[in-house]
């Protein structure tokens, strides 16, 4: 279950950024970057500091042998101030990067912010604010527990928004996923449902963990993939029959496999939202996963 791709957005938002770099004078270059941009460089520099930590440390290491055997002492003159100074460099630096990785997402927050806006067709700055934005290896309960299935550390920062019900836009259906913003939707009333004895009985958000994975596996082929059938025999159209839903439903199936929910469970579960016409490929997926 995909957001739709907002190509005119993007288009955009790639010419205004171009504008602004021809325009920038030097002094005005950072501002004009795009947040990724930034990210990058300061990831570099970041990479220069902690090859130059390691440069200092392996110096010093070498200096402090030496000095050793001259003086035959353990600690000879100015060795621990030295040792204090890498020390501080090395907690200044991670104290930059930790600071780095906050302002990062503080401006990924804000285009998604904007994004969303849009998307969900937002009436106030207080509607916005309501949104709740959360990594993926943050996520707590059953939901942590499809995130560690998946084994896979590219998803660590899929951002998950929880979303209010009486802004939610998609009906009954609990969540929906953007591959390309490396974004997962969640209704709040089915993300935080004190009723239900285990959260996500049917496991959607490994269902939308695996559209993004599936992002990242094919890249700009997403696109190609979510209209190519998955099973060419089936007398049906390419939704869901088509390789990205066949990724994402397969590691869904695989997972509550896993926890022992039987094929048949499975079915009724999915027979609320799916019909006939769909569970031809369903019903080829699940034969796939749990047998014939």
């Amino acid at each position: 279950m995909e957001l739709p791709p907002n190509t005119a957005e993007s288009e955009a938002s790639a010419e205004a950024v171009e504008a602004g770099r021809e325009d920038a004078e030097p002094g005005e270059q950072e501002a004009a970057e795009m947040p990724v941009e930034k990210v990058a460089r300061l990831e570099k520099l970041t990479v220069q500091g902690e090859r130059s930590i390691r440069d200092a440390a392996a110096d010093l290491e070498a200096a402090s042998a030496k000095l050793e055997v001259k003086t035959g002492e353990d600690d000879a003159p100015g060795l621990a101030a030295d040792k204090a100074a890498v020390a501080g460099f090395e907690r200044r630096l991670a104290e930059a990067r930790a600071e780095a990785d906050e302002s990062a997402r503080a401006e990924r927050i804000a285009a998604l912010k904007e994004h969303l806006t849009g998307y969900l067709e937002l009436k106030s700055a207080e509607d916005a604010e309501s949104l709740r934005f959360e990594t993926a290896d943050r996520l707590t309960g059953d939901y942590a527990d499809q995130f560690r299935a998946l084994n896979d550390p590219r998803l660590n920062d899929a951002m998950i928004v929880t979303v209010p019900d009486r802004l939610w836009v998609k009906g009954a259906q609990p969540s929906e996923s953007a591959a390309d913003k490396n974004l997962i939707l969640v209704r709040e009333g089915y993300l935080n449902d004190p009723g239900k004895e285990k959260q996500d009985e049917v496991a959607w958000m490994t269902h939308e963990l695996g559209h993004l994975q599936r992002g990242k596996d094919v890249g700009d082929r997403y696109a190609a993939e979510s209209e190519e059938k998955a099973f060419v025999d089936l007398e049906v159209g390419t939704y869901p029959n088509n390789k990205v839903e066949e990724h994402a439903f397969g590691r869904q199936f695989e997972y509550l496999k896993s926890k022992g929910v039987p094929r048949a469970r499975v079915a009724e579960m999915l027979k609320d939202e799916y019909g006939p016409e769909d569970f031809k490929f369903l019903d080829r997926l699940l034969d796939k996963v749990y047998g014939k």
